[in-house]
């Protein structure tokens, strides 16, 4: 995917939280290991958030398919080494989420993805 589409795709999503009252802490959170495209709050829980665009979401090809156990646990490794960094938010439940969004702009929010 080009860099277009996907900034597409993440913005669509930033805009689809604000208006969920989340409030977002990091766009596109890099280290070493890996990167979190969306670090959110709300009531108490920090979401990690993967955006996938897609032109059509297709059922037999659905981005939720690309959650795998190994994705993961690159998303918690990623997200610990953002809380050495964030004591402030060690307290908090922790969510694993996907966003996938469309050409149309149409988004599917999946929260609470487990391995």
């Amino acid at each position: 995917m080009n860099i277009v589409k996907g900034k597409f795709g993440e913005d669509t999503a930033v805009e689809f939280l604000i208006t969920q009252n989340y409030r977002i802490l990091e766009r596109n959170f890099r280290i070493k290991l890996g990167e979190l495209d969306i670090i959110a709050i709300k009531d108490e829980v920090l979401y990690a958030i993967e955006v996938k665009y897609r032109r059509v979401i297709e059922e037999d090809f659905h981005p939720y398919l690309t959650m795998t156990k190994a994705k993961l646990l690159k998303m918690q490794s990623v997200l610990q080494s953002y809380l050495l960094n964030n004591t402030q938010f060690g307290s908090f439940a922790v969510s694993f989420c996907l966003i996938a969004v469309d050409e149309k702009s149409k988004v599917n929010f999946y929260s609470h993805l487990s391995n």
